[in-house]
């Protein structure tokens, strides 16, 4: 997130550009800034403020036909709204970012719809929903072959499993999401997905094992130095200890969690307190008990789900009844049995929906076993050799349809091979004109250079003369060595750009962009969100990137003004580069050319797609994502805690 005084420089500069850039392009810069606004009213607990901000970015992107933009909206916008636990208005939102990542066929976007609304019906407890939305969400990631999201997604279905007790499933889930986080070499989503996998074990009474995989967890929390992490750990193995019978421990693990509450996000405090009162009940110790019940039951309502805090009723209704207090023992003791009563209902809801469709499925198998009767019978009516050209023809047909399937599954496999070796290639390629370009540079610096230095140096030595003759031509071959070597030290630089590696990728566009402007074309640059956690391949390419299509507008485009914008959020790098040239007819355009081709080539590499538009003398406008994956350091997201 940008700081207050770097975000009002770059509303001064917008408001500055408003004269300069076509309307478009001003509105397209206005609705990332307010979504900017939205987020730092929220971080700041101005929730009112950011839900106008969020729904004027979103009128906005409308307004303009700004689909990028509108995706970045429903996104952000939707998890605002789970935060704020508005699950039904966060559906809405959720539901148009999927209607609008089909329209444009962006099925990274649209596979996080899936997942956000399946979250939004995990949130409201309606889980045969949920799951039926992961699974579609898992599907695309399968099959764009996003390891990133395929990690997230299992762990979400494992969640969906362990609460519909079905614990077999949950843990396959889970120790999917698991290896992949491994293969990815992502810790902290290694540590996430443990999690799941702890609770599995669990419930299927492999408490040795959940234990095990806990201190694994908590080794990793330490590492990550992520404390809503540690505390998971603490209070899944506060409460393993719990089911061992081992008190005391689950005491001292519980006690370790409490000591870290204050850097906590909301909501630990009160699974951490529910273990502690659980923990003293068991040992006798009825006081702390009870002080710790009182202490969980404040903010139960607000933070738990309905399961968790039917647990919490009844833990009460018993310590208030041990206490002799009779009347609040029976006020807990109803408000348990009526969250009982509504989870049965729910559940005996879905269960009628099930049984409901199976019986209408039946029905149609029996009408469909009638008809294929009927056919039988009128079959027998025909004699023995029309039988066996139709039992021959089917053969046939099978027979060709499982060698169509094979030739078919032969094919992708053949194709996603070819695929891998392709990007295999194009890395090679990329690497080795990277080391030519710093090779070449150095040469220019060390030998050309040199050289002219020599020249220089040599020339200098001359006697002087008063022939006027020869001390200006002294004087102009002077002036061409300083040219020369200053031509030299440019195209050195640029080959090898080191001021990357010195001060990050945001001053590399921002140096280079003034250097490539001039008094015939005006470059301006915005950056939103943090780069300098993009690991150093990362930047380069995404410099090398930037550098082809401004070297693009520079040569074929003849404008006058034009734009580059880098917008990182935690999941993906987007990049817009707008100009007012002359366009260009974007059907015929000939991807076979260097330019465009060199640009492509390390768009693909990156695994990120790309948009051109334009439009004869009125500009062109390139849109480019690049999903960031594991080569950015994410916050790492909070994971439910099961009672």
């Amino acid at each position: 997130m940008i700081s207050h005084r770097s975000f009002t420089i770059a509303f001064l500069l917008i408001a500055f550009t408003i004269s300069v850039y076509p309307q478009q392009l001003k509105d397209s810069v206005k609705v990332y800034q307010l979504i900017q606004i939205a987020t730092e009213k929220a971080g700041a607990g101005q929730k009112d403020s950011a839900d106008i901000y969020f729904r004027q970015s979103g009128k906005l992107a409308k307004e303009i036909k700004f689909d990028n933009g509108f995706l970045k909206y429903t996104g952000d916008y939707t998890n605002f709204l789970y935060r704020e636990l508005k699950y039904k208005e966060g559906l809405k939102i959720a539901e148009e970012q999927l209607q609008k990542s089909i329209e444009i066929g962006n099925k990274r976007t649209e596979a996080n719809a899936y997942n956000n609304i399946g979250l939004l019906y995990y949130s409201l407890s309606m889980m045969t929903k949920a799951a039926e939305y992961y699974v579609k969400a898992l599907k695309i990631a399968e099959k764009t072959n996003d390891l990133f999201n395929q990690r997230k997604f299992n762990s979400n279905l494992a969640s969906v499993f362990i609460d519909l007790k079905d614990y077999k499933k949950g843990s396959f889930y889970a120790k999917q999401g698991y290896d992949i986080a491994t293969k990815l070499k992502d810790t902290s989503a290694m540590g996430r997905s443990l999690v799941n996998l702890i609770v599995a074990e669990v419930f299927e009474n492999q408490l040795e094992k959940a234990r095990q995989h806990s201190v694994t967890l908590l080794a990793i929390a330490n590492k990550t130095a992520d404390v809503d992490l540690l505390l998971t750990g603490y209070i899944n193995l506060g409460d393993i200890y719990h089911r061992q019978h081992k008190f005391s421990e689950s005491i001292e693990t519980l006690k370790l969690a409490e000591l870290k509450l204050e850097r906590a996000d909301p909501g630990y405090d009160t699974y951490v307190y529910q273990g502690l009162a659980n923990a003293h009940k068991s040992l006798g110790n009825y006081g702390p008990a009870n002080h710790y019940f009182e202490k969980c039951v404040s903010n139960a309502a607000d933070i738990m789900v309905m399961a968790d805090l039917k647990q919490v009723y009844l833990l009460g209704a018993e310590l208030k009844e041990q206490g002799k207090s009779f009347e609040l023992a029976l006020a807990y003791r109803k408000k348990y049995e009526k969250l009982n009563d509504s989870l049965i209902s729910k559940t005996n809801h879905e269960i009628i929906q099930e049984i409901e469709t199976k019986y209408q499925t039946t029905v149609k198998e029996q009408q469909l076993t009638k008809q294929k009767l009927q056919i039988a019978n009128h079959t027998n009516e025909i004699n023995s050799k029309n039988n066996l050209i139709l039992i021959t023809s089917i053969v046939i047909l099978f027979l060709l349809a499982i060698g169509a399937i094979a030739f078919i599954v032969d094919k992708q496999k053949t194709k996603a091979m070819t695929m891998q070796q392709e990007v295999k290639l194009l890395a090679a390629l990329l690497a080795g004109e990277e080391r030519e370009r710093n090779r070449t540079a150095k040469e220019l610096h060390d030998a050309v250079a040199s050289t002219l230095s020599a020249a220089k140096m040599q020339l200098n030595r001359i006697s002087e003369t008063n022939n006027t003759e020869c001390t200006a031509s002294k004087e102009k071959t002077l002036a061409l060595i300083d040219a020369a070597a200053r031509e030299v030290r440019s195209i050195s630089h640029n080959m090898a750009p080191n001021i990357l590696l010195e001060e990050g990728l945001t001053h590399a566009i921002e140096s280079f962009c003034h250097k490539a402007s001039s008094s015939n074309l005006q470059i301006t640059t915005y950056f939103f969100g943090d780069t300098t956690s993009l690991d150093a391949e990362y930047a380069l390419i995404i410099y090398r990137i930037v550098q082809e299509a401004v070297n693009n507008i520079i040569k074929h485009a003849n404008a006058s003004e034009a734009l580059v914008q880098l917008n990182v959020s935690d999941m993906q790098l987007d990049i817009t580069i707008e100009d007012n040239g002359k366009g260009f007819d974007v059907n015929g355009i000939k991807k076979n050319g260097l330019g465009i081709s060199n640009l492509i080539n390390r768009i693909q590499l990156l695994n990120g797609s790309h948009e051109i538009s334009s439009t004869i003398n009125e500009g062109t406008n390139i849109y480019i994502n690049i999903p960031l994956g594991t080569s950015v350091k994410r916050a790492t997201q909070k994971s439910l805690v099961p009672s």
